[in-house]
């Protein structure tokens, strides 16, 4: 099997158990609002021919599939105080031109911020960071 699969079905299965962990706690009574774990999936389809010579007898087709896929941990301890983070892998698998190789290495800090909201009693919120 590719890679980019089985980091698929790794990422499912922890979205899955972390799913299911929230609506357990949620069930229970106790209140998960202390962390929170988001998790985002676009996946979407380009194509183009022609577009960079603009020569129609030139066979240079272009198609892939873009991937996004981002994990993101926010803690609050305390109600006015929130940290967070969330990590991004982009990649493109490429259908034409075949020559393409597919890569799956990056991996980036999308956002990383401190969140203080309502400072000294004051309705302003500082915010460090991306």
């Amino acid at each position: 099997m590719k890679k980019s699969l089985w980091y698929g079905i790794l990422i499912w299965i922890v979205v899955l158990m972390c799913g299911l962990s929230l609506l357990k706690a949620e069930e229970s009574g106790k209140s998960p609002k202390k962390f929170q774990l988001n998790f985002s999936e676009r996946m979407r389809m380009e194509s183009w021919d022609n577009a960079i010579n603009l020569n129609e007898n030139a066979a240079d087709a272009t198609a892939y599939t873009r991937n996004r896929t981002s994990l993101s941990l926010s803690w609050l301890p305390l109600g006015n105080l929130e940290f967070s983070l969330k990590l991004t892998n982009e990649f493109r698998n490429y259908l034409t031109p075949k020559t393409v190789k597919f890569k799956f290495h990056e991996i980036f800090v999308d956002q990383l911020y401190v969140k203080w909201a309502d400072i000294g009693r004051i309705p302003l919120t500082l915010t460090l960071g991306r």
